[in-house]
């Protein structure tokens, strides 16, 4: 009889109005981590208005009481927007709210280059993060607007291979580019082309600067950049995005998405549109920034098999159309027609991953991709008079280039007594074809590898982590490579890190077999290239200035210095046979030693809705026999401010870049100094704003206030020109290609989601 009492009790104050039922909702982040210090609010049960405010507790739940339902709650996450949640019923269980963090916290979780997720305050490595407000609030349409902001990163522009990427002067084949963990392929001079990188489905980038070869391999000398692709939280969502910016761009996407029992699905696709830009004319035929057409397409599934264990496969495609059209400085009378070109590079990477926990700390992760990119290269004469087109048959003018990667990387996690440790394997495969660029039409390498992380918690206060790496590579002998990094807390406040690492990095497809020539490039590879071999020495240490609950101040100084030995460069040959009007011959060539040292100062704080990161970095290139001295500053600065109740953002990013010599060779596989290019200033400005309930969000914003296009030479300026590179790709001005100038843009989202 007590229990039936009981029992009536409990459903009569759950289902007659006017009874309050506690309900507990539990807010965690978009890694499953809890949330303490979050306010929700019940604004509204059944028909009565409400104003009842509890915060959640160290464990991430707050309880609070509902008389009715259906029931409205508001959640405020500092730095946030209003999070609305209905709940219809009487919920069985925790109402479980899932926030994606605006800022990067002390608490924030990181996947790159760890054995599993780990949380940011106790890494070994240093990170950086630029999050989904920061995509938005940049208007970021792809990788290259992500980037060129960041402190220690220097993002460059090929009139033909796009956008290029230098990290603490290692150029972009020692950064690895990642997605969800594993590498993005097509390298085109040394570079992957940021442009094609697109922000549609991705959620978040970690940036690691400094040799991560143990974990990813070769091409990782520089840094690691991961892109964390989106994760579904709603039951089911439907949404379309529109993007326009005065330099010519017009983009348009759709998305799409169901959670249903075990099963998470997202679809996506989209059109980027650029009509090209031009510093001199509006309309000119060859701009500098040549027109491009994109169209892209994403897929993520994940089926949880068990609770412990997940299966996702992810696919991601682009199919990337860049129009290249010859200028007017050959037409006549006597000569009417034209050479354009059309280069279309489709990137298809698919992606199978698997996670599960085993025993009571035993973690399994095992990623693999298979990469497709193909770039085809079709030119024309265009008969100005009438605008007909005939196919080219010159030599060189049509050509085509196959990569296909294949990648496996698994690695086990567990912990026995002091020692946590990573065990795995990394199986990279390599093929190209193509028999107008490729020696011998196809080449290819593997790369099969065992490495061994182990975290030695010597005391409470001191972590130590050796590392090594073992490979097999089919062309060269590969080193061991080891690492060792030490995390030591002299107080809960104080964090000092420090690392050694060993660097290797094996000539690619490219350097080894490229041979490609056309009217306007001789580049071939060269089959003697040696191996780059590198020592990295990195000291950091932070400090929590302050801290209570989600406000915290934070500073850090962090050095780095790189030691590396037959630098692979891309490099005239004169070897004075060069025929006038015709191009001269590039090869890859090994530079005798890189040296420099760079020291980066940040402080990153958050007050209730005011975040302020502010950083410095002095950088030294140390003089060798075949590299120059030279010193240039770098500042930033990121600035949010946001309005909950007005659902408001605003958003300040600043860079200062110094001066610095261009840097030229010198004929004997030397580096010599060039003239410095002037010192530069970029602030962009943005405001964001949600409607109806968040479905809506409108962000509208300036790039570029100062308006730089090109950075000319110190005492010279910017004067039109040819500035001489091998990728040039028709019109230039002499200097560093920098942007498409002053710009504005607006970019407006829809989601009809259910939570």
């Amino acid at each position: 009889m007590t229990k039936f009492i009981l029992f009536a009790l409990v459903f009569f104050a759950s289902a007659v109005p006017g009874i309050a039922q506690k309900v507990s909702v539990k807010m965690v982040d978009e890694m499953g981590e809890t949330l303490p210090g979050i306010a929700v609010r019940l604004v509204k049960s059944g028909n009565n208005p409400m104003s009842q405010v509890t915060l959640s507790d160290t464990s991430g739940i707050a309880e609070i009481d509902v008389p009715d339902y259906p029931a409205q709650l508001e959640i405020f996450a500092p730095g946030q927007s209003v999070f609305v949640k209905n709940i219809s019923q009487p919920p069985s269980g925790a109402v479980v709210v899932e926030l994606n963090r605006k800022y990067t916290g002390l608490d924030e979780v990181v996947v790159t280059g760890v054995g599993k997720p780990t949380k940011l305050d106790e890494a070994v490595s240093v990170y950086r993060i630029i999050s989904a407000a920061d995509i938005r609030s940049q208007g970021a349409v792809n990788l290259q607007d992500a980037l060129r902001n960041q402190i220690g990163i220097n993002i460059g522009q090929d009139g033909v291979l796009g956008g290029t990427i230098n990290m603490q002067g290692l150029s972009g084949d020692n950064v690895k580019i990642l997605i969800d963990g594993l590498p993005v392929n097509g390298r085109e001079g040394q570079n992957i082309d940021l442009s094609t990188i697109v922000m549609a489905n991705i959620e978040r980038i970690e940036i690691v600067q400094g040799p991560m070869s143990i974990m990813y391999g070769a091409d990782a000398l520089g840094g690691v950049v991961n892109l964390i692709t989106k994760t579904n939280a709603q039951t089911w969502n439907i949404g379309g995005n529109a993007f326009y910016e005065s330099s010519g761009k017009y983009n348009f996407g759709v998305h799409g998405s169901v959670q249903k029992d075990r099963s998470n699905l997202i679809l996506g696709a989209g059109r980027n549109f650029f009509q090209g830009w031009d510093p001199k004319f509006d309309t000119v035929r060859n701009p500098l920034w040549k027109p491009k057409e994109q169209y892209l397409g994403n897929l993520k599934y994940t089926y949880r098999i068990a609770d412990d264990a997940t299966v996702t496969y992810s696919t991601d495609y682009v199919n990337d159309r860049l129009y290249i059209k010859e200028g007017l400085d050959n037409f006549s009378e006597y000569n009417k027609e034209v050479t354009d070109e059309i280069i279309t590079t489709q990137r298809w990477m698919n992606r199978l991953q698997f996670k599960w926990k085993t025993g009571a700390n035993g973690y399994w992760e095992s990623n693999n991709s298979y990469s497709y990119y193909d770039r085809l290269r079709e030119s024309h004469f265009t008969d100005l008079t009438t605008m007909e087109q005939r196919p080219s048959s010159l030599s060189g003018d049509n050509s085509k280039s196959l990569f296909n990667d294949i990648v496996s990387r698994t690695t086990y996690n567990n912990k026995a007594g002091i020692f946590h440790y990573t065990f795995g394997y990394d199986i990279t495969l390599q093929y190209a074809s193509g028999v107008e660029k490729i020696k011998n039409g196809k080449q290819h390498v593997g790369d099969f590898a065992l490495f061994l992380v182990t975290d030695i918690n010597v005391t409470d206060n001191l972590k130590i982590q050796p590392a090594i790496r073992g490979a097999y590579n089919t062309i060269y002998t590969s080193p061991l490579l080891p690492s060792l990094s030490i995390l030591y807390k002299p107080n809960s406040n104080w964090r000092i890190r420090g690392s050694y690492a060993r660097g290797f990095r094996a000539p690619t497809l490219k350097e080894l077999y490229l041979d490609f020539k056309d009217s306007n490039h001789d580049v071939f590879g060269n089959t003697a290239l040696k191996p780059e071999n590198g020592h990295h020495l990195q000291l950091s240490t932070a400090y929590n200035v302050a801290k209570s609950g989600n406000n915290y101040c934070n500073i850090s100084l962090t050095g780095y210095y790189n030691d590396v030995t037959n630098q692979i460069a891309l490099l005239p040959v004169d070897d004075g046979n060069v025929l006038p009007g015709t191009p001269a011959p590039y090869s890859y060539a090994n530079l005798g030693k890189f040296r420099n040292m760079n020291l980066q100062f940040q402080s990153q704080s958050q007050v209730q809705n005011l975040y302020v990161v502010l950083s410095a970095s002095y950088n030294h290139n140390i003089k060798t026999i075949s590299n120059p001295e030279f010193n240039y500053w770098e500042a930033s600065g990121n600035i949010r401010y946001t309005f909950p109740r007005q659902q408001l953002g605003l958003a300040l990013f600043y860079k200062y870049t110094g001066s610095m010599p261009l840097q030229v060779s010198d004929g004997m596989g030397g580096v010599t100094t060039g003239d410095k290019l002037m010192d530069y200033h970029n602030l962009d400005f943005s405001v964001d704003k949600h409607f109806w309930e968040n479905r809506i969000n409108v962000t509208v914003g300036v790039r570029n206030i100062f308006d730089n296009t090109i950075i000319g030479y110190r005492g010279i300026g910017t004067t039109v020109g040819n500035s001489g590179g091998v990728h040039n790709g028709g019109s230039s001005i002499g200097g560093l290609n920098l942007t498409t100038g002053r710009t504005y843009f607006a970019t407006l989202s829809l989601n009809l989601c259910r939570q």
